[in-house]
């Protein structure tokens, strides 16, 4: 599925006209990689319609062939090669084998999340059914320096870091014999969202003592980071699959990693009192907590959701500001504002999104599981 460089056909109404009925047909009215609606961009390279964050990584590609569906005129010659292919037509191929451990973007994703799945369907056709030998991250196994962010201050120190027989290991170096931390992979949830203030960053995030406990690595390319996380993910599934034969499908995969439904700022108030203070907040699965900055080590105050028989809901009505609802728990109600109006709709569809998904839940994964909600928002 390659470009044909040479073209004769001139400019026409009737070729625009086509090409608007083509990007409006199923498949094509998505991005090709992340499922944005309404795509903007076509690559003639690969025969695709793509949303305008896909197609900045598509430039940096060899030879995309980019061309902007509604600023640009079409020639009959340009609308025959999408006629010819397609999102659906082409993603059956590039998309064929595509492993379990790996993600598809979302229109939320980040740059680095969109840009390593792109190189790895097209560029390494790691996905089709003519690929070469798995790649070694996808058993599980790894090893490597990275670049770990310090509990206290914004240091990061190299460590070493293995991932072996379903624990993740990280030493202070190489050469040493006893790591500082194993972690096993079971209780890890790995999430790559741009939020770090680092390129080829990863968040770790699991249960220590009972409370929730992030560490925020970074390495040298987005390749070796995504590799990590897919290795993670991998580690996962041979746990599970251990233990748990004959799982389905889709189940297995949701055990797998999660992205966070709503991470950003909220300004919230202590119990007793009026006064707001600015938090970052994070819906990680069920559980909600909030931090003073985005790289807290961890959480002061998390809280497990529960459903509208358990007493939880929420209130759009604005209480305490233009931008305020209300989280209305079994234990105490929590004044929230946002930054604007459409930060707000979005916490309240999150928080929605959760009570929605509790009313038909499949049993709590380990991560998340315990035998009451845990409440600890005196910070």
């Amino acid at each position: 599925m390659s470009f044909r460089a040479s073209v004769t056909s001139l400019p026409s109404d009737k070729a625009n006209k086509e090409i608007e009925v083509l990007v409006r047909q199923k498949g094509n009215d998505i991005c090709s990689e992340c499922s944005q609606p309404d795509p903007s961009w076509a690559s003639l390279e690969y025969g695709v319609f793509i949303c305008v964050h896909c197609s900045g990584i598509f430039r940096i590609m060899p030879n995309p062939h980019l061309r902007a569906i509604r600023l640009e005129d079409w020639d009959e010659d340009k609308v025959q090669i999408l006629k010819d292919n397609g999102n659906i037509k082409v993603n059956a191929v590039y998309e064929k084998e595509v492993p379990d451990i790996w993600v598809k973007p979302s229109p939320d994703s980040s740059l680095l999340f969109r840009e390593q799945w792109i190189f790895a369907k097209y560029q390494r056709k790691e996905f089709t059914e003519a690929r070469n030998a798995l790649p070694s991250y996808l058993t599980g196994q790894k090893s490597a320096m990275l670049f770990k962010l310090k509990k206290q201050g914004d240091k990061w120190q190299p460590r070493w870091f293995v991932l072996d027989k379903g624990i993740l290991s990280m030493f202070i170096s190489k050469e040493d014999r006893a790591p500082r931390h194993e972690i096993p992979v079971v209780q890890i949830n790995v999430a790559i969202n741009g939020n770090f203030g680092r390129l080829n960053a990863m968040q770790l995030i699991t249960r220590v003592d009972g409370k929730t406990r992030n560490m925020f690595v970074y390495a040298e390319s987005g390749r070796e980071i995504m590799e990590w996380f897919c290795g993670i993910r991998a580690a996962k599934k041979a746990v599970i699959e251990a233990k748990h034969p004959g799982l389905p499908r889709d189940v297995l995969r949701s055990e797998l990693s999660e992205e966070f439904i709503k991470t950003g700022f909220l300004h919230k108030t202590p119990p007793g009192t009026m006064k707001f203070q600015k938090r970052w907040f994070v819906i990680d699965s069920r559980r909600l907590m909030y931090y003073n900055t985005n790289l807290d080590p961890t959480p002061l105050g998390e809280i497990i959701l529960g459903t509208a028989a358990d007493k939880f809901s929420i209130d759009e009505e604005p209480m305490a500001g233009e931008y305020s609802f209300t989280l209305h728990t079994p234990f105490r109600d929590f004044p929230l504002i946002a930054e604007n109006q459409d930060e707000k709709m979005q916490w309240v569809r999150a928080f929605q999104l959760v009570f929605e998904k509790m009313e038909v839940m499949v049993p709590m994964s380990p991560r998340v599981r315990c035998s009451t909600y845990e409440l600890d928002f005196q910070q």
